[in-house]
């Protein structure tokens, strides 16, 4: 769905961002336990943690947003706390952004053309946003770009350049793109400006290159040296967590009463099954039923039975307005 609702911002060469809503889990890697040999037949053994962390994703959420060229930037949205609210309700957290893009021509130095440099700085923010309290923050990023074959390609930024654009060290440069390159900030000590090394221009190994420059301060470079790729991929063996996913991003009683018309024949459980139902139910319900809604989205969120009396509530509130 959230594909389709970027259609016309491809159309027009344009982006559209989302949130991923999800829960991180142990990934466990079946051979950390294996001693294993090498080309030369030459024991080897794993010497780094034996299982990792995975983020299953189970929804997206569509905040404002204004696309612009070369990206899209966030409006304020008076629906997040709300959102907010009513996803750890579920038991789901942000675990990451979505970019839905044009496919862009391949740099025939073999650089990523997947971000663009403020896509990238946006990445860094959030996950400066959502890290915890040493900065180390898990928050991805993941890019459709729009294709006959569309493949999710996974990112996030580097250590490094989340702390360079928290510092307000980095900058975009008009007419590329691609690049980046770091600024000083307005009254600061210009020795105290971080020293950045890259391999040399004439590189063409896409950064596997030993031979490095070190950069001044306003010098473009390719991103490729502040992103890290991650895998993004089918979630395995994460249990479904909604059934549906028609109900409109910013949806209201008109659309709550198809909505429901359209389930009639399911019970509560089943017929709010829904991400963007759930999170615009605290505004189609009013303040009075707060703590309901949060019920539910808890209901949901952890494939529990409604209680007799949420279900009796909810019973009395769709007779009221004619919702069935």
């Amino acid at each position: 769905k959230f594909y389709g609702n970027s259609v016309p911002e491809l159309k027009q060469n344009l982006s559209r961002i989302g949130i991923l809503f999800g829960r991180y889990v142990e990934d466990i890697n079946p051979l950390a336990d294996q001693n294993l040999t090498d080309d030369l037949n030459r024991e080897k053994k794993w010497d780094y943690d034996a299982n990792g962390v995975r983020a299953d994703v189970f929804a997206i959420y569509e905040p404002p947003q204004q696309p612009v060229k070369h990206g899209a930037r966030f409006l304020t949205d008076p629906r997040q706390d709300v959102v907010q609210g009513m996803a750890e309700a579920m038991g789901l957290e942000p675990v990451g952004m979505i970019i839905c893009k044009k496919k862009a021509k391949a740099n025939p130095k073999g650089f990523q053309t997947y971000l663009t440099a403020k896509e990238l700085l946006l990445v860094a923010k959030l996950q400066s946003v959502f890290s915890d309290e040493s900065n180390f923050s898990r928050f991805g990023c993941v890019v459709l770009e729009h294709s006959d074959m569309i493949e999710p390609v996974g990112l996030a930024a580097s250590d490094t350049c989340m702390a360079l654009e928290r510092a307000g060290l980095l900058d975009t440069i008009k007419g590329s793109p691609y690049k980046l390159r770091t600024k000083l900030p307005e009254g600061a000590d210009p020795s105290l400006m971080p020293k950045i090394f890259i391999p040399k221009d004439q590189d063409v190994s896409g950064g596997r290159h030993t031979a490095s420059e070190k950069l001044s301060t306003g010098d473009p470079f390719p991103m490729d040296f502040l992103t890290v790729k991650i895998i993004a991929t089918q979630s395995r063996g994460a249990r479904k967590l909604f059934l549906h996913h028609d109900f409109p991003v910013q949806g209201g009683m008109k659309e709550l009463k198809n909505y429901m018309q359209r389930y009639s024949n399911q019970g509560f459980a089943k017929k709010f099954s829904d991400f963007n139902l759930l999170i615009n139910l605290p505004k189609l319900m009013g303040d009075k039923h707060t703590e309901t809604c949060v019920e539910i989205a808890k209901c949901i969120g952890f494939h529990e039975e409604f209680p007799p009396k949420i279900s009796n509530e909810l019973d009395t509130f769709f007779i009221k307005n004619q919702l069935f």
